[in-house]
């Protein structure tokens, strides 16, 4: 396969496959801890609406395999009969996700050095697609109204400096 077909694989996979794996990870970054702090029921949300449903012991996942654009993107946490936890755990359970993804972007990069020339366009979309998300939930922010779905929403980034701004 030439290059422009391996870049065209490369395409697909940001655009269409990649998201919701690796959204899911990020997810489940924040939810394992959760779970550990936690003896209720955690959700964790990927996709747009309807979601098929998968539920481990404690752990319900409601993942849609394909999604309209952008909404591969979006996923949450939620626990919704759960204590209020202390800070220190608040600020594990935020962090999990970017620190699952940045554990990913390393596992892309490696990966990109082992490989050979062309076949290497696609591990590079690998490591756009989950350097992106790194970047824009890790760094403190409101996502503006072309975030689609989380738009209005705040990134783990803001709630982690907003953890450490209110005593």
């Amino acid at each position: 396969m030439s290059w422009v077909g391996y870049a065209v694989v490369a395409y697909a996979l940001v655009t269409w496959v990649l998201p919701m794996p690796l959204t899911l990870l990020h997810e489940l970054g924040h939810a394992l801890p959760l779970l550990a702090f936690s003896r209720d029921l955690v959700v964790v949300k990927v996709g747009g609406s309807p979601r098929r449903k998968l539920s481990l012991g404690r752990l319900l996942l409601e993942v849609r395999l394909l999604n309209r654009r952008r909404w591969g993107w979006f996923g949450n946490v939620e626990a919704p009969d759960a204590e209020p936890l202390s800070r220190g755990r608040m600020l594990i359970v935020l962090a999990g996700g970017p620190l699952v993804s940045a554990l990913l972007l390393t596992a892309f990069l490696v990966a990109a050095a082992l490989v050979p020339w062309q076949p290497v366009l696609v591990v590079w979309a690998g490591v756009i697609a989950v350097a992106w998300q790194l970047l824009v939930t890790a760094i403190p922010m409101r996502y503006p109204r072309w975030f689609g779905p989380y738009a209005g929403r705040v990134s783990d980034g803001y709630r982690i400096s907003h953890l450490f701004r209110v005593s």
